[in-house]
Formats: structure tokens, C-alpha cells, sequence
């Protein structure tokens, strides 16, 4: 079970720990989000990065279940086919934050790109599209892009015609970039 709540952590970071950086930023991350410390170094350890017979703490274990939004550890083993949500650590961007004119670039494989151009009020317009069913025109309303999750653009307007919901990313997530 500890290498399913390993993979549950890196899940919800979405970032695998495999240099000292990772290790030193996740644990600021679970500081952060459960005021509780666990070092870099107790960190390596549990990932198998640095090499160790001891077992992990049960204080560690605990923490790691809170991070990623759970009561505790044996609550992580008892629910762990039954995980349903998590906390989305990645980066991300509002419409609140983007002033009307901002571009975003947004890919997503194999080779997927448009730009869209935020118009306010978390209305948005394409652009630019490669390699994708989206044209550019075409608007839609979206309030929250998240790096390496999937895009829903509900009520898109596609060819003159309103579309329920469009996904992107549906496999592996977008990627968006705040473009100058």
C-alpha cells in the first residue's frame, strides 16, 4: 500500500520525485497544505532514492495520506480502489486572472496547438488551431485552465453551430502557456 499511496502523491502533484528538487518542493507542498513537516530526506527514503532498511513512520505515512486529501493512512488502505478525487496541485490559471487580449497557447497530444485570446468575462476565442477539431472563430465560455488536466469547453460555438461540451486532452491533459 505504500507504493500505491507513493503513486497517489505523484498523482496529485502531478510530478514524479526523482531529484533532490522534487524531494525539497514536495515537501514544502505538504507543509503547506497540512502544516505538518516531513523532510526531504524521510522523503527519499520512502521513494527509494536514497537507500534504507528502516520503514516509513506511521507519522509519515498519516501526513502523506492527509496531503492528498485523506483522514489518514488506514483510511488511504481502506478506500484506495474507491478514490474518486484528489487535490489538483498543478498550475493553473483563471479567467479572473487573465486580462481581456491575453493569449493562451494550449497543447496536447500527439501534436494538438491552438491559441486562444481571452475576450472577458471568461469568454474566449481560437485563434489559431493545428491538428485539431477546433477552428480558428470559434468561441467558448471557460473559467479555469489546468496543466495536465483535461479542457472542457462547454457550450462551444463551432462553425456557427452550440456544442454541449468539447474535450481536449482527454487522454493526458493540456498543457497551457500564458504566451507575451
Amino acid at each position: 500500500m505504500v507504493q500505491a499511496l507513493i503513486a497517489e502523491v505523484e498523482n496529485a502533484c502531478h510530478r514524479t520525485m526523482a531529484l533532490p528538487r522534487d524531494f525539497e518542493w514536495l515537501s514544502q507542498q505538504v507543509a503547506t497544505r497540512t502544516s505538518r513537516n516531513i523532510s526531504p530526506t524521510t522523503l527519499k527514503r520512502l521513494w527509494g532514492y536514497l537507500t534504507t532498511d528502516s520503514r516509513p513512520s506511521l507519522f509519515t505515512l498519516n501526513t502523506l495520506a492527509q496531503f492528498v486529501g485523506l483522514q489518514d493512512y488506514a483510511h488511504f488502505c481502506q478506500h484506495d480502489d474507491e478514490a474518486q478525487s484528489s487535490l489538483v496541485l498543478s498550475n493553473k490559471v483563471t479567467s479572473d486572472e487573465l486580462p481581456a487580449g491575453a493569449r493562451l497557447k494550449l497543447t496536447w497530444r500527439p501534436d494538438r496547438m491552438c491559441i486562444v485570446r481571452h475576450l472577458g468575462n471568461g469568454m474566449f476565442v481560437v485563434d489559431e488551431a493545428h491538428n485539431t477539431k477546433l477552428l480558428a472563430g470559434d468561441p467558448f465560455p471557460c473559467h479555469i485552465f489546468i496543466n495536465q488536466e483535461r479542457l472542457y469547453l462547454n457550450d462551444l460555438v463551432h462553425q456557427g453551430e452550440h456544442y454541449a461540451c468539447y474535450v481536449a486532452g482527454k487522454s493526458d491533459g493540456v498543457q497551457f502557456e500564458v504566451l507575451p
